[in-house]
């Protein structure tokens, strides 16, 4: 019964990685592995003062259970003290305080005589095992228990009650002690006498003893779940981790969609991976968002880093930009440099996501004064990111300040330094000939603060636009390493004031990041940097976050409204600029050559990639379509330089255009036809727009034609329904034909979002609606759903009404305001009515 009958006589080294430092008793998670023998330690006299010492250590907790960590339990000890151990821990619930425990260990007899003359009855261990209190028994206990039980006895008892610690107990303190002859008579035990669906509700020992054709059946049966509760994912991944190969784990793991949860399962997958799917740990640490979870996250992330290897580098970087344990990651990668060097640099050369970060990175530890390490990592392939690393030959430091900075700096006030920000390694804003100096930089950082106006304008008028640059966004990445306390919207907008147009593309990711995880505040305040910048590529950025609107929290069609109105401009106006800056900066490849399916190069600086033409190609076809709603008219100069561009012409060939009372096509050969092929000469002075199919005469013929020619317009247009007034609805003001027809909750406001709507909330939430304007034709539609579902997930369309386009959305619309339906715009009625018929009738499918 003692532990000594099976025993490993001898140490073997096992099968490990020699670049992972985990403890031998790891890697019996991987069962396909050359599993470690270890020889225990052996154990010290026993000494009763020493025990009730740290017996005393012992902490009783409010639930009434017992805390044994704190006792510092060996794992290797003679028979006496396993019994003074057992006696304490399997007793404890009669007692309410420490010294109580105490004094009944001090007074009971203790074991002396050999091991198998036990002193402890099977039924009394039995009767410990059924009581909630050997849930949280140290793992110590099962190499306790195995004095007293034989190997197989012990075993039955741990699968029959499940206590988890105990078969921590098991895997670390008795299985790496094993010799080959006894583990093999265990696995041939249970297979003789366990049935295999009693071994599946046994997770644990599954992945200990590697019974695989067993889990292999188990674990083909499962399938993904869209989330796990913590007890089922602990349950799948250590069945999972019993399987014959890393390959099979791996692919499990992938197709269920599980996470690791706890350092022990990094461990776990370590010792089936080794280096080749370190993404896993990394993304399961970035899940780990609450406050509650940050400490498991910093034990996950000790783990990874036992990993002595620059392939960890990637990871721990992406940690600094994800996770919740960011300061740890950034002390790691300067704790050790030459892993983190080694690993960082072919990033460099890659097309990674995390390229620039490991740039900036390294041009950080470049300046530190690490510059030579950096060199002695880098051969012939890292010449061309050379110059993005080390910065030029120092320019002379400027002396004095110069009269256009002083006054403002003079008349700045005076605020504290900014914890968060090392002002030494922010790059040197260039003058001339001449940098400026460290005490200018902290000047510009007071200045941004309080007077960003006159400071950004000022920068840009005297400063080189490229060093600029460089010091905003190494500014924005300090600042988003530290994440420090307070409002610092003032960092992201400083991006927009003093940025370029690559800055503004890394701005416009990272908008889109922040919506996705909910950080709305950030994203407003980058949409209000895209519009304090105001180029052509901000306001294309703009128009991808507004066609279709990215989140109903931010308003991009807002900032392009109050742009347009700064250039007296329309909003269509503002938006063909923008976008014609993007076809004369990447397309002239495409437009020469007349096909955007020739191969493109796939640096954005010279042509759009194929992600990027169909990104425009989608934005193009939704505000044809916005056009068409709302009238929104061409004079013939933009109409041709615009919509015959070749990028777009295809697209506007498939839709009829009119000018005046004509309607046109444009032909193959570019040329302008009607309905009867006959050609076209338009008015120079006329206005071109798309027709609605309630303003198109010859409706019925230009279905016709399209089909014969096989035209397939980017939307609805000719054959685009049609919805009018009834009857009934002859003296109303309200639209109830839809009242009966649910809508999913869930898709509500995202649905009509997509569409335009935006969501308004009235007296503190008591109404709630839905509101769209249409300018051209001075109205706006609004839409009033049920406060509470009709039905689980569902909620009704109360009603539609249509007010003035001046209605300022801060009151409930009364009587007075609802405009009669037989006055509203034809083309404004049947568009409302189409996009509610839309959705309502989706939703109907769905639920059926």
């Amino acid at each position: 019964m003692l532990y000594d009958s099976f025993d490993a006589s001898g140490t073997y080294p096992c099968d490990r990685h020699p670049l992972i430092d985990l403890d031998p008793a790891d890697w019996c998670w991987a069962t396909w592995r050359k599993r470690p023998q270890l020889v225990r330690p052996e154990p010290q006299p026993f000494e009763l003062e020493v025990a009730i010492a740290k017996l005393k250590k012992v902490k009783r907790l409010k639930s009434r259970h017992w805390q044994w960590e704190a006792c510092e339990i060996p794992v290797s000890m003679s028979i006496e003290e396993a019994f003074f151990w057992y006696e304490a821990i399997t007793k404890a619930h009669h007692f309410d305080r420490v010294r109580d425990l105490v004094k009944h260990c001090e007074t009971v007899k203790h074991c002396e005589t050999e091991p198998l003359a036990t002193p402890v009855e099977i039924a009394e261990i039995q009767e410990w095992f059924t009581l909630v209190e050997s849930n949280y028994a140290p793992a110590q206990m099962t190499f306790i228990l195995s004095y007293f039980l034989s190997i197989e006895q012990l075993l039955d008892k741990l699968t029959e009650h499940r206590q988890y610690q105990l078969f921590v107990g098991f895997r670390q303190h008795i299985l790496p002690y094993l010799n080959e002859t006894k583990f093999e008579a265990i696995k041939t035990y249970i297979r003789a006498n366990w049935e295999p669906q009693r071994f599946y509700f046994r997770p644990h020992l599954s992945a200990l003893l590697g019974i695989h054709d067993w889990l292999e059946a188990l674990v083909a049966k499962w399938k993904p779940e869209r989330s796990y509760a913590a007890f089922d994912r602990n349950f799948r991944l250590e069945v999972i981790f019993g399987l014959e190969s890393a390959d099979l784990v791996v692919h499990h793991v992938r197709r269920l969609r599980l996470r690791l949860g706890t350092a022990e399962q990094v461990r776990a997958w370590l010792a089936h991976t080794e280096l080749t799917a370190l993404e896993l740990v990394t993304e399961s640490i970035a899940a780990l968002n609450s406050n509650k979870e940050v400490s498991n996250a910093a034990e996950m992330f000790d783990v990874l880093t036992l990993i002595r290897s620059p392939i960890v580098a990637p990871q721990i970087l992406a940690l600094v930009q994800r996770s919740r344990i960011r300061d740890r990651a950034q002390q790691w990668l300067e704790e050790n440099l030459e892993l983190s060097i080694a690993g960082l640099l072919p990033l460099t050369i890659q097309k990674h996501p995390l390229r620039e970060t490991a740039i900036a990175w390294l041009r950080m530890m470049q300046r530190q004064g690490f510059g030579n390490l950096i060199r002695e990592k880098m051969n012939d392939e890292y010449q061309q990111i050379e110059l993005l690393i080390f910065d030029a030959p120092q320019r002379e430091e400027l002396g004095k300040t110069p009269k256009w900075f002083k006054a403002i700096v003079d008349a700045a006030p005076k605020l504290e330094p900014l914890d968060w920000v090392k002002v030494s390694d922010l790059p040197a804003i260039v003058v001339g000939d001449t940098r400026l100096s460290t005490t200018h930089h902290q000047a510009i950082l007071n200045l941004l603060q309080a007077d960003p106006d006159n400071c950004s304008s000022i920068l840009r008028q005297h400063t080189n636009a490229d060093s600029l640059s460089q010091f905003v966004w190494q500014l924005y990445e300090q600042w988003s390493l530290k994440k420090p306390k307070g409002r610092a919207d003032w960092v992201v907008l400083a991006l927009g004031r003093l940025g370029d147009d690559e800055i503004l593309l890394k701005l416009a990711d990272l908008i889109r990041a922040w919506c996705k995880a909910s950080k709305h505040q950030l994203a407003t305040s980058g949409i209000a940097a895209l519009t304090l910048h105001a180029s052509e590529t901000a306001i294309y950025q703009l128009m991808q976050f507004a066609y279709p609107p990215i989140s109903r929290l931010i308003r991009p069609e807002q900032a392009l409204d109050e742009i347009a109105k700064a250039r007296n401009l329309s909003r269509r106006q503002l938006e063909d600029c923008a976008m014609r800056e993007v076809l004369e900066r990447h397309c002239t490849t495409i437009a020469n050559s007349g096909s955007p399916r020739k191969r493109r190069p796939k640096t954005h600086q010279t042509q759009l990639s194929k992600t990027q033409l169909k990104q425009f190609l989608t934005l193009q076809s939704l505000r044809f379509e916005q056009q068409m709603i709302h009238r929104a008219a061409y004079t013939v100069a933009e109409f041709q330089s615009f919509v015959f561009h070749p990028i777009v012409r295809p697209m506007a060939q498939s839709l009829i255009w009119q000018a005046e009372s004509t309607c046109f096509r444009i032909a193959e050969d570019g040329t302008l036809a009607d309905s009867s092929d006959m050609p076209v000469e338009l008015p120079s002075e006329a206005d071109i727009y798309l027709p609605h199919p309630l303003e198109m005469p010859d409706q019925s013929t230009w279905a016709e034609l399209l089909s014969d020619y096989e035209l397939i317009p980017p939307f609805a247009q000719v054959n685009r329904p049609i919805y009018s007034v009834s009857t009934q609805e002859q003296d109303a003001t309200i639209v109830t034909r839809f009242a009966d027809r649910g809508v999913f909750t869930v898709n509500l406001t995202q649905s009509l979002m997509k569409l335009g709507w935006t969501e308004t909330y009235i007296g503190r939430g008591h109404w709630r609606g839905y509101c769209k304007r249409f300018r051209a034709d001075h109205t706006a539609a609004i839409l009033s759903v049920s406060e509470m579902p009709r039905e689980h997930g569902y909620q009704r369309i109360d009603r539609i009404f249509f007010v003035a386009n001046d209605w300022d959305g801060r009151r409930v619309p009364t009587e007075r305001d609802r405009i009669p339906l037989t006055t509203v715009s034809p083309l404004v009625f049947s568009e409302v009515l189409r996009e509610i018929d839309h959705l309502t009738h989706r939703s109907k499918k769905r639920h059926a």
